[in-house]
């Protein structure tokens, strides 16, 4: 231990003053830090708020149930009612009319709720309305809003609103508001008006049970459950939200890898950084270890200077991930979630990761610095520190161990151990980047240009420096080549898929909910000039599963199905066909060739699985059947979409006009249907994908500069270290242009090189999301389409701009004061 020397001078000398001296650099390495970390915590809040918001309005919604009978918006036979209510142990049984309707001449929706106000416990108070809210509650023409609902159409007490049902337009006077703190979007009205004037008489969709205080909660469920009709389950506020969270979780799991590979190019710019300052403070540490700090001493400044800055980035990290989840539920929902809340626990557990990333950045560097020979590096010139072969065993071995995860089955239906195969691939292809660099090096051609000799003969000479700028490189790129080619060929499916499930030269769509198209409305529009056939298309919800949840059934043609499988077996006796998409099959470990059985018109009905399809649209299942078929099993009339093709020669756009001119005529000006052309389906579609992948898009341009970064930074290190070097070369006759030569032509190899190997990494990862990762987590197959034009634009751009990062950040050698450099050597 020196004496000359405080403990405090050499933490400022070691670690505090070459942070602060290379500011630039120092704000990169937190910033991306920051970035890692604010993603995760964004994305981790954002998700467990929209969760607390769903357990919430479950239980609002159902007034504090502890069991509730579910059907599905279709609803089920009212005189299942008295039954439940009558059961022993059951207090209060409340029916309930709960469906998703549009709200016309506004883009919005709201949940039309149907109550019998005399059987809930407790109702919020609404704002009165000329002191009558309590009797207008009673009158069938009156409904009351949330909050929110009204804030969105710009409604107030004793204004009108319209919904649509079917094709009517069925108006409503506005008696109250209530607090969108219980109900978030629902317009509220008695069960009785609800069953009438939306088209529900005799149906219900839901009881939300009360059980007495000494009730048998097992002998409730078992006496109901024998009541139960096809298409009706038991269930309670807490399983319908735990549902909800289980189509969530696969999204929160692939965003929260998206902002782990923030944290990780972080953690490789920490390191990147740090190793090339081993380079350029070689001369400091050696003085320092000569005049009696130790290895140990220099190996704890290294990695203090790494936890620095991983406090930092953790800390404005933590900041901005509190307010992306605030900015982003706010974005979602209008405002109308619950307030964000976090504990202190998630705010040190993400901070703690931060600083544990950028100290892992720092390991390595730190070794190195403890390595360096200080006779040696006292001198002028380059000290070569470390092995240039890599720790091959090492990589083989992790590579071995990703081959079995790649055919393993998800764990806890998530992709973790696909995840888990590409982060073993990556690391591997880091620790061999040693090995390819002097394999791909040694294969370059020779060429009599002076500069490209220099340059060449460097980068052979210090192999592992150079390697650290092309590991940083490779991890950037590859991910940048892996996602861009995943999300191509999720983007061309998808495409390919629209444009095979809507075939029609234009497609007539009500919306959802309580709106559809009767078969007269159907026939009119059939009859439109120009129109040459039509295809009737019915969505419903049925729930369906081991453990039942909503599934959608499509009647219409299976010829227009992106099958993924098939089978033209016999049909079993009382079968029919059926086709099931991805998710069902998975769910339900179903393949074609099996039957089951699912609920429809009261009844179930045996399945035959004639084939698999394609589906990007239905995360919790789908089933098609004829819908022939579907009509006369149950006379079922109604129809969600139509499907029209125009005859030859015959203008889409005038046939547009018309069928708007004849639903105008028919309908009426307040009924909204949406008419569409293929194309727009598909570019609505896809303007969603944009927008999903926008963000991690932009997350891997950012990983990309970073390596860039680090490439300038290896080339400011090289310049102070080779300072004698670049002297000696002036010396003898180079000129500023062909120093400037030697520096960008090192910079545009080492680019090369992590293009190279980013696009062979890449391509390898890009495998193993599109064959593994996305159906593990979304039951989503695709076909592989390769971005050519992009992936050649980068593999031209990142080897050029390298190039000019170098020349830039070595532009001192360039410089007359480097001939001067020549006496530093003794």
């Amino acid at each position: 231990m020196i004496t000359s020397l405080t403990e405090r001078r050499v933490f400022q000398a070691t670690v505090w003053q070459p942070l602060c001296a290379h500011i630039g650099r120092t704000a990169l390495a937190v910033i991306a830090i920051a970035l890692g970390v604010a993603l995760g915590l964004a994305i981790l809040l954002m998700t467990r708020s929209a969760t607390e918001e769903t357990v919430r309005a479950s239980r609002s919604l159902f007034a504090q149930a502890d069991l509730v009978v579910q059907g599905t918006t279709e609803g089920f036979d009212e005189s299942l009612y008295p039954l439940i209510a009558q059961t022993r142990g059951v207090a209060i049984a409340s029916p309930v009319i709960e469906v998703r309707a549009r709200i016309v001449g506004h883009r919005a929706s709201l949940i039309a709720m149907g109550r019998d106000i005399l059987r809930i416990a407790r109702l919020p108070t609404a704002s009165p309305a000329g002191g009558r809210a309590s009797l207008d509650f009673f009158d069938p023409q009156y409904i009351q809003l949330s909050e929110n609902v009204a804030e969105t159409i710009q409604a107030g007490v004793g204004d009108t609103i319209a919904i649509q049902v079917g094709v009517q337009s069925v108006k409503f006077k506005i008696a109250g508001i209530l607090p969108s703190s219980v109900y978030r979007d629902v317009g509220l009205m008695d069960i009785a008006a609800a069953q009438w004037r939306l088209d529900k008489l005799s149906k219900l969709t839901r009881i939300e049970l009360h059980l007495a205080e000494d009730a048998d909660k097992a002998a409730v469920i078992a006496s109901i459950e024998q009541l139960l009709p096809a298409n009706v389950k038991l269930t309670t506020p807490v399983d319908e939200s735990r549902q909800v969270q289980q189509l969530v979780r696969p999204i929160t799991i692939n965003l929260l890898g998206v902002a782990l590979v923030a944290l990780f190019t972080g953690a490789f710019l920490v390191y990147s950084t740090q190793a090339l300052a081993i380079v350029r403070r070689r001369r400091e540490f050696a003085l320092l270890h000569a005049l009696g700090v130790t290895a140990r001493e220099q190996i704890a400044s290294v990695i203090v200077s790494g936890a620095l800055l991983g406090i930092v980035g953790a800390l404005l990290g933590i900041a901005v991930g509190v307010a992306l989840a605030k900015f982003g539920l706010q974005l979602i929902a209008g405002g109308a979630l619950a307030e964000l809340q976090f504990t202190a626990l998630e705010l040190v557990a993400f901070a703690v990761l931060g600083i544990a990333t950028s100290i892992a950045g720092s390991i390595a560097p730190a070794l190195a610095a403890a390595r360096i020979p200080t006779a040696q590096a006292l001198k002028a010139g380059n000290v070569e520190v470390g092995s240039s072969r890599g720790h091959v065993y090492f990589a083989l071995m992790l590579w071995t161990l990703a081959v079995p995860l790649l055919f393993a089955p998800p764990l806890f239906n998530l992709p973790l151990l696909g995840y888990t195969a590409i982060a073993f691939i990556l690391f591997g292809a880091v620790l061999l980047i040693p090995l390819f660099t002097r394999f791909v090096l040694t294969f370059l051609p020779q060429r009599r240009h002076v500069g490209y000799q220099t340059a060449i003969a460097q980068l052979r000479g210090v192999a592992h420096t150079a390697t650290t700028s092309v590991a940083t490189m490779l991890v950037s790129v590859s991910l940048m080549v892996a996602m861009s080619i995943m999300g191509a060929s999720l983007r061309g499916s998808m495409a390919e898929w629209a444009e095979q499930m809507f075939p029609a030269d234009m497609t007539v769509q009500t919306g959802f909910g309580l709106s559809y198209l009767d078969a007269h409305s159907a026939q009119a529009l059939a009859s439109v000039a120009g129109i040459e056939r039509t295809v009737a298309v019915r969505s419903i919800p049925i729930l369906f599963g081991k453990n039942p949840m909503p599934v959608t059934l499509i009647a219409r043609p299976s010829n227009a199905l992106p099958l993924e499988a098939e089978t033209h077996g016999e049909l079993p006796g009382g079968a029919i066909p059926v086709w099931i998409n991805r998710v069902l099959a998975d769910r339900e470990q179903l393949a074609p060739g099996d039957t089951f059985h699912f609920p429809l018109a009261g009844r179930h009905i045996k399945g035959f699985v004639r084939g698999v399809w394609r589906d990007y649209f239905n995360p919790s299942g789908a089933l098609v059947m004829d819908y022939n078929q579907y009509r006369n099993i149950t006379s079922d009339e109604r129809i969600s979409s139509l499907l029209l093709w125009v005859k030859p020669r015959t203008s889409v756009e005038d046939t547009m006009t018309l069928i708007r001119e004849r639903m105008n005529e028919r309908l009426g000006a307040g009924v909204e249907l949406e008419i569409a052309r293929p194309g727009e389906n598909r570019a609505r579609l896809l303007r969603g994908f944009d927008s999903l992948f926008a963000i991690i898009y932009l997350l891997l341009a950012v990983a990309v500069l970073i390596g860039l970064f680090g490439i300038g930074v290896n080339a400011s290190a090289q310049v102070l270290a080779r300072r004698a070097e670049f002297g000696v070369l002036r010396h003898l006759g180079f000129t500023r242009r062909q120093i400037g030569a030697v520096i960008s032509i090192e910079g545009l190899c080492l680019g090369a090189l992590g293009v190279l190997s980013g696009f062979l990494i890449g391509f390898l990862i890009s495998a193993v999301m599109i064959y593994v990762v996305t159906p593990q987590s979304f039951h989503w197959t695709m076909d592989l389409h390769v971005p050519i034009t992009f992936l050649f634009s980068l593999a031209v751009a990142v080897p050029i701009a390298a190039g000019l990062t170098a020349l830039w950040s070595g532009r001192g050698a360039m410089s007359d004061d480097v001939v001067s450099a020549v006496k530093e050597d003794w």
